[in-house]
């Protein structure tokens, strides 16, 4: 499906049989997923297209239903910055068996990748 809020940017999200892969998670995914019956613990990675809230507003409350649903673990995929924007909000989503695999892209391919827990 496409679209979360007229302010945000829109949410894609592409099924497989095993999966779901998001593309940017903005204000009121949530709701999209619930309203279009996906299933929030098959969301095993989201990729965030910038780094602005338009494209992450979603994204603490997402990280926190699918911690709470008993998902191991997301992968978070996004420009620079995405770890210090995540560190900023690790006290908020923080849960004790939840890992957060963090991959900041940037230019020319390179790519830095951290595991932690949330």
């Amino acid at each position: 499906f496409l679209g979360t809020s007229i302010d945000s940017c829109p949410s894609v999200v592409l099924f497989s049989a095993n999966e779901s892969v998001v593309f940017n998670c903005g204000e009121g995914f949530q709701r999209m997923c619930m309203e279009h019956k996906v299933k929030m613990n098959k969301i095993e990675s989201v990729f965030l297209t910038r780094l602005a809230p338009e494209t992450f507003g979603g994204l603490p409350g997402a990280v926190l239903t699918l911690a709470d649903t008993g998902a191991e673990g997301l992968k978070l995929n996004g420009p620079w910055g995405l770890k210090t924007l995540m560190g900023a909000a690790k006290r908020f989503i923080w849960r004790d068996k939840f890992k957060l695999h963090l991959n900041e892209i940037t230019s020319g391919s390179q790519e830095r990748s951290d595991s932690s827990s949330s």
